[in-house]
This record gives C-alpha cells, sequence and structure tokens, in this order.
C-alpha cells in the first residue's frame, strides 16, 4: 500500500516535480502512531485477558470463541510490532521523497507483512464474535439466527482464505511486491485492495446487526434489551474505523503518489480497527465478571441471600453465554428477617410461611462461591406430605424437624 512496487507507477514528471530529497532532517509525521499502536494494544489485551479469566475462572465454561479471540490476538501484537517498527525505522512517517534508498525493500516487506497480519487478526475476531453468537438463543427466532449466523461464518471462512491466496500471490515471484528490480508481474492490486476494504466492510455491519433481532426477542426487561444492544452497537466503532481505513486505500491507491505520508494515517486506523474489534468481541462476555465484583451491592443487600433452583439456573446460562429466560423466583433475604435460637444465639423468630409458598423446601446450596446461599425448591406434588407424616419424621429426628427449627413453625400435630 505505498508507491515502492508497479502497483500505480510514478510518471517522471511527478517524480520531477518533489523537492530535493532530504535524508538527514526530513519533516516527519511526528509519534502519534506508535502512541495510539502503544496504547490501544494494552488496552485490548487487558480486555481479552479478562474475557479468558471470566470464562475459564467464572463461568468455568470456555467455548471455541474463546480459542479465536485468544488466536486473533497473536497477529495483533505482531502487526503492531511491524507498524511500529516501519514507522521509527524504514521511515512510515515522511514524505516519499524524503525515503533512504536503503530502506524501500525493507518497508514493502514489512507492508506485505502487516497486511496479512491484519487479514488475520481482523477475520479470527470476526469468527469469535460469530461463535459466540452461535450461544444465543430465542425461541422466536433461533433457526432463523442459525442460519444467518452459520451463512456469515461460512463467507467469513472462505473470503479470509480466498484473500489471503491472492496475497500470497499478489505477484510472481513474491519478492517482486518489494524489489521492483527482480523480473516479475503483479495482479491488480488497486482493485484487489478496494474490493478486500469493500468486503471487510459489509461484514463488520452484518455482524453488528445481526443479534439486534434476538435480543429484542428475548423476554427480558426493555432496560436489559437496551443495554445488550449498546454492547453489540458498540461494533460501529469498528465500522467506522474501517470506512475510514479504506477511504485512505482508495486515497494511496489512486489520488496520490505520496504514498508513506498518506499511508500514515491508513495505518493509524488500521490499528484502530483491529484494537477495538478485540475490545468490542470481548465486551459482551464481562457480564458475569462485573456481577461479581463491581455490582455485588445491587444483588445483594445482606451477606447472604435466598434464591430458588430456577433463579441459580438462569444466572448460570447467562454467565455461560447461552439464552435469557425468565425464571421464577421467591427470594427472601435473610439479613431483612430474624432468625430463631440457632448455634445458641437468641434471635427474633421468622415469620410464618404464606400459604402462597408452601410447597417449598429450603436447602443449603453447596455450590455457591463462598457465599452462605440458601435455595428455596419447589417439591413436586407426589413430594409433600400431610402433617402427620411429617410430625412422625419430627419424632424420629428427621429432616422435617430440622425444617420447623429453622423456620420456627411447630405443625399441628397429634400426638407430640
Amino acid at each position: 500500500m505505498d508507491a515502492f512496487s508497479d502497483i500505480r507507477p510514478i510518471p517522471l514528471d511527478v517524480i520531477l516535480s518533489w523537492p530535493k530529497p532530504n535524508y538527514v532532517d526530513p519533516i516527519r509525521r511526528g509519534p502519534a502512531l506508535v502512541i495510539v499502536n502503544s496504547l490501544l494494544l494494552p488496552v485490548a489485551l487487558v480486555v481479552v485477558g479478562l474475557r479468558l479469566y471470566t470464562r475459564l475462572k467464572i463461568c468455568r465454561s470456555a467455548e471455541l470463541d474463546d480459542l479465536f479471540i485468544a488466536l486473533a490476538v497473536v497477529p495483533a501484537i505482531g502487526l503492531t510490532i511491524a507498524v511500529c517498527l516501519a514507522t521509527s525505522r524504514y521511515s512510515w512517517d515522511v514524505h516519499i521523497w524524503d525515503v533512504p534508498p536503503e530502506d524501500i525493500i525493507p518497508s514493502r516487506q514489512v507492508t506485505f507483512t502487516a497486511q496479512f497480519l491484519f487479514l488475520w487478526a481482523t477475520n479470527l475476531t470476526k469468527v469469535a464474535i460469530l461463535l459466540f453468537y452461535r450461544r444465543l438463543s430465542a425461541p422466536s427466532m433461533k433457526k432463523i439466527f442459525n442460519y444467518c449466523v452459520l451463512g456469515t461464518l461460512t463467507f467469513v471462512v472462505c473470503y479470509t482464505i480466498a484473500l489471503s491466496i491472492g496475497l500470497l500471490n499478489v505477484c510472481t515471484p513474491l519478492a517482486g511486491f518489494w524489489d521492483v528490480a527482480i523480473p516479475h508481474h503483479c495482479i491488480d492490486q488497486i482493485r484487489f485492495e478496494l474490493v478486500a476494504a469493500m468486503i471487510n466492510i459489509a461484514v463488520d455491519l452484518v455482524i453488528m446487526v445481526l443479534p439486534l433481532p434476538t435480543v429484542w426477542s428475548l423476554q427480558l426487561p426493555k432496560r436489559q434489551k437496551l443495554a445488550l444492544s449498546g454492547v453489540f452497537m458498540l461494533g460501529t466503532l469498528v465500522c467506522l474505523a474501517g470506512a475510514i481505513r479504506a477511504y485512505y486505500v482508495d486515497v494511496i491507491v489512486s489520488k496520490t503518489f505520496d504514498t508513506t505520508w498518506e499511508g500514515y494515517i491508513l495505518w493509524m486506523f488500521v490499528a484502530l480497527e483491529v484494537d477495538i474489534a478485540l475490545i468490542c468481541a470481548s465486551a459482551p462476555v464481562l457480564k458475569p465478571l462485573f456481577r461479581r465484583y463491581f455490582n455485588n451491592s445491587i444483588y445483594n443487600t445482606g451477606s447472604h441471600k435466598i434464591r430458588t433452583r430456577a433463579s441459580l439456573n438462569q444466572e448460570r446460562r447467562a454467565e455461560s453465554g447461552l439464552s435469557f429466560r425468565d425464571a421464577f423466583q421467591v427470594p427472601v433475604e435473610l439479613s431483612s428477617v430474624g432468625h430463631t435460637k440457632i448455634n445458641g444465639e437468641t434471635q427474633k423468630p421468622l415469620p410464618p410461611v404464606p400459604e402462597s409458598e408452601k410447597g417449598f423446601i429450603l436447602k443449603k446450596d453447596d455450590n455457591s462461591d463462598g457465599e452462605s446461599m440458601f435455595i428455596i425448591q419447589q417439591m413436586d406434588i407426589e413430594e409433600r406430605k400431610p402433617a402427620n407424616a411429617c410430625c412422625s419424621r419430627t419424632r424420629n429426628g428427621g429432616r422435617c424437624q430440622k425444617l420447623n427449627e429453622l423456620w420456627a413453625r411447630k405443625e399441628p400435630c397429634s400426638g407430640v
């Protein structure tokens, strides 16, 4: 994507119009490109690291999308190194007439490497996002949504392989791409660059819009639907960076010969597109992390809580990135009501169980993460016993006695 090859031969009159080369102290663009790459990549790495921590440690349900987002980090790091190296050592930040002749071939080699790394970094991220979409479900749209995701995923994989083959065969032999002195033949690189940029923007738009109908078909409060939509709409930033990058690709291949000077801005938006894509791909998976470490006060008003089994299952499905469904729950905060005499401590008795809640049993949840968690689990109809059966279990020191002591409730029973 610069003029060091025969992408667009430079006319002689244009070369003669250039000022005298200044190889000692040329005008430079400044350190903005290195700064953007040095700041954005660490942020992206932190977000991806938090994503992997959330899936491996909190949810304990890593999937293929987590593997592909981890793979996408590798070319992203290589791209950042290549861009920073070319800017600081191979004159990517000066006018083309001020580029030393000895920097031409290394600069073109880095250009080819950066293009290849950009292709794989962006498309591995797209594959990771689409694989994440495969785990979303809404009963009313699941079949159509899955077909759309599968079709887009197939297109991205084929498109990535095709572009990789095209890039590796852009010139024959390939060394002619960076050394015009070697006899070679190259394809129409102008069309190749523009078509690749347009397809990339179109795929980004499809990926951004694809989950929105499914999100709005879920049985969730409107506020939560808006929040989820906002997370997916972060992809707008990726689309915007891709559109600006496509504009500068067009400028370089068809409107200017000072490609190193204009290409400086192009490579800045390349970094923005790659790193922001990694951040946006990881953002929807971080909800369990924020729930555990940052929003604990919202979910818990005391040190203990009671939740139904259905509520726990709902949260676990949400943490693993599966479906979001409404569930019946009867939350009771133990910190907000009194206790009976337990473990030698006298506390206020609990209120009697309402009629609407009879048929529930109180169990301790051993799967809770370090919290004193209890679950109200609804008993099947055949499991509900009459009062005399409960009393017989009480005489034998059975489980019903423990429940009676916990709830401070004495069932009427003959012979007690």
